[in-house]
């Protein structure tokens, strides 16, 4: 998906532009000056339209490493693009254009070297940094937390982790929905609404936030607490279907996460490992052994697999020993393959033919009679049937 769609994102983003002021976030309603600087902000321009900056790239990266959820983030970076390019070194304010960028590195350095004090960085009007930070309360902790890690007050990552850390822990409700939202649409609309807060909320965030999951999102498997969902390299996610990943098929609910175990659909069933791939073959579940085809239907009744047969129940579960199917008895082993030939079951003789019925009645085998009884049963020594008394032989052969 990345850079797939370059054209449209540079078009999409130019067209955008043309329909929003800057944001007015930095605005204090409760200033004198409130009008002063929302008369000034509408001077701002937007910034330049990059194609994918390393910045974008290193922004995109941190947020997902947290947040998890390319959605999410992409609903965060349309907001980061409009309050400043996804530039670290921003300004929103007074001043415009490049005099708005020297004011931004000015105080980036003011702030490293101690010229600008905490409290003159924190409650000055102005808009700094990434997501146009603003009320004084945002700024002192930007401030801290570059100053306790380290950072440079410009610096992106700080911008970015302390931006996550502040979402977290006052925003939780927003973290949440950005971890779990199928929308980067709405993901951008709802980060405006309740972090960015701009005087006049524009829904072309939201706009821009679909374009950066165009640009960003890697098609691939994503995980939820301890669920996992698959994004198409459409920008899709697979819900309430059958997808084939990877030359292996799964199925997904209708909220879009992976399934698995025994799944019904249509009017067959099917088992979904532990790792969410339907199953194929002879799968052992739950100390049962079943069969599934290779479209991953369980099967029920006489199956051949391999060379040999077997027997499932209604329910899928493979048969062992003595099964009656119709009219008919067979024996299945312990490995559940239908049993050919003689059979000793205790101190009882059995003989299954070739299609594995169990016989009864005269039987001519390798050149000799013998007689089943109505059990099965090979019958032995002196025996009287239908009214004529026959000799058999201890091995059941019947003596001329």
């Amino acid at each position: 998906m990345k850079r797939a769609k370059i054209i449209v994102r540079l078009t999409s983003l130019f067209l955008a532009a043309l329909l929003i002021f800057p944001s007015l976030s930095s605005l204090n309603p409760s200033s004198d000056n409130s009008r002063v600087h929302a008369q000034s902000l509408l001077a701002v321009q937007t910034p330049s339209l990059p194609t994918i900056t390393r910045e974008e790239q290193q922004a995109w990266d941190l947020l997902m490493d947290d947040i998890g959820n390319p959605f999410g983030v992409a609903g965060v970076m349309g907001n980061l693009w409009a309050e400043s390019g996804v530039m670290p070194v921003s300004y929103e304010g007074y001043y415009a254009g490049s005099e708005a960028h020297a004011v931004a590195i000015a105080i980036t350095e003011g702030v490293d070297n101690g010229s600008i004090s905490r409290y003159a960085f924190a409650h000055s009007y102005d808009g700094y940094g990434i997501a146009g930070f603003t009320y004084y309360t945002l700024k002192q902790g930007l401030y801290d937390y570059a100053k306790e890690h380290g950072y440079s007050i410009g610096n992106l990552a700080c911008q970015i982790r302390y931006l996550l850390l502040y979402v977290r822990t006052y925003l939780p409700d927003l973290y949440d929905y950005l971890k779990t939202t199928r929308s980067a649409y709405d993901a951008g609309l709802k980060f405006m609404k309740e972090f960015e807060r701009p005087a006049v909320l524009r829904n072309i965030r939201g706009s821009y936030a679909s374009i950066y999951l165009n640009d960003f999102a890697e098609a691939g498997w994503y995980r939820e607490d301890t669920k996992w969902w698959y994004l198409n390299e459409n920008g899709t996610v697979c819900a309430d279907q059958w997808a084939n990943v990877g030359n292996k098929w799964y199925h997904f609910d209708e909220d879009g996460f992976m399934q698995t175990g025994w799944l019904k659909s249509g009017d067959s069933w099917y088992y979904l490992t532990n790792y969410g791939s339907m199953a194929t073959g002879w799968k052992a579940i739950g100390g049962t052994w079943y069969y599934f085809g290779s479209s991953g239907k369980m099967q029920t009744g006489w199956i051949k697999a391999g060379n040999n047969w077997y027997c499932l129940d209604e329910n899928g579960q493979m048969y062992t020993g003595w099964t009656k199917s119709g009219n008919d008895w067979y024996y299945l082993n312990a490995s559940g393959v239908m049993h050919t030939g003689w059979k000793k079951d205790g101190s009882k003789w059995y003989f299954l033919n070739d299609s594995g019925r169990m016989q009864i009645g005269w039987k001519w085998i390798s050149g000799s009679w013998y007689y089943f009884n109505p059990t099965g049963a090979m019958v032995t020594g002196s025996q009287t049937i239908n009214g004529t008394d026959y000799q058999f032989s201890a091995s059941g052969e019947l003596k001329s």
